[in-house]
């Protein structure tokens, strides 16, 4: 994807911490992307958010059944 004026919305499944193995997290940074982050591990969940930290338009999920 390149550096377009279109907002970009998304959905990333075991988005593990938003950085290790992440391919899109540059875009996310980059280009202000909007979406949604889910990470069912407590630990990676936590360091997800925190890596996130500063993101607005950025949501988290821990996608567990309740």
């Amino acid at each position: 994807l390149s550096r377009s004026r279109t907002t970009v919305s998304f959905v990333q499944i075991g988005a593990n911490d938003g950085v290790r193995f992440d391919p899109i997290r540059a875009f996310i940074l980059r280009d202000r992307w909007t979406g949604l982050l889910v990470e069912p591990l407590p630990d990676y969940f936590a360091a997800l958010q925190k890596n996130y930290e500063g993101c607005p338009a950025l949501a988290f999920d821990r996608f567990l059944k309740r």
